[in-house]
């Protein structure tokens, strides 16, 4: 392969998490399941807390409407 220049990338460098673990580790701290500090350490370092999504405030409507939701 290489005397044709072609090469071989690695999809993934380390550190790298799968993008539906991602996904769930940062809707956990959307609802403010996990800290910021405990995310980065759940995402393994790929993203700082400067990274991570701002939370909007929790309004009481809110609530009522998560809890009405739960089983």
């Amino acid at each position: 392969m290489l005397e044709l220049g072609e090469r071989w990338v690695p999809e993934l460098e380390p550190p790298s998490v799968p993008p539906g673990y991602a996904k769930a580790v940062v809707d956990a701290y959307r609802a403010r399941r996990l800290t910021r500090v405990r995310t980065v350490e759940l995402l393994y370092g790929t993203v700082t807390e400067s990274e991570l999504p701002a939370i909007e405030e929790t309004t009481l409507e809110r609530l009522r409407r998560e809890l009405e939701a739960e089983p």
